[in-house]
């Protein structure tokens, strides 16, 4: 900082210290000395905070989006519907005893897989083969 920002800074502070170390009693005569409603400002304070609260938490979840967005571009992100097509054929090979590896397939409750446990699946093979891919190519 220059020297005049340094200044700056220091009667900010002073003045803000002033403010912290006033009483209630004091405070509350000062707003009325000026004319203003001691409640009405307590009121604009808390809206002001509460504002100042919210900001920084959407702030928090725009710099938590920007996280997982660069760790999906580092770990490759999502298969793409193509992948996930080819993936669901290969599950339905699988199936039908058609597949290229032996593979045994997990029933709940004897019941058979749900949709989700399918498109996790089908997911899960995608990204298997997107990292086979990767490393052929490297």
């Amino acid at each position: 900082m220059t020297r005049s920002k340094d200044e700056l800074q220091a009667i900010e502070d002073a003045l803000i210290q002033s403010i912290l170390d006033a009483s209630p009693e004091d405070t509350i005569a000062e707003l009325r000395e000026q004319g203003l409603d001691p409640d009405a400002c307590v009121k604009l304070v808390d809206e002001m905070a509460s504002g100042a609260v919210t900001a920084a938490r959407r702030q928090r979840l725009v710099a938590a989006k920007a996280r997982a967005e660069r760790f999906k571009a580092v770990e490759g992100g999502k298969a793409g519907e193509a992948d996930r097509a080819a993936a669901r054929r290969t599950l339905a090979d699988v199936r039908a005893g058609r597949g290229s590896e032996p593979m045994m397939l997990a029933a709940r409750k004897g019941t058979g897989s749900s949709e989700r446990d399918e498109e996790s699946l089908a997911d899960d093979l995608a990204e298997l083969e997107r990292l086979r891919r990767e490393d052929n190519e490297s």
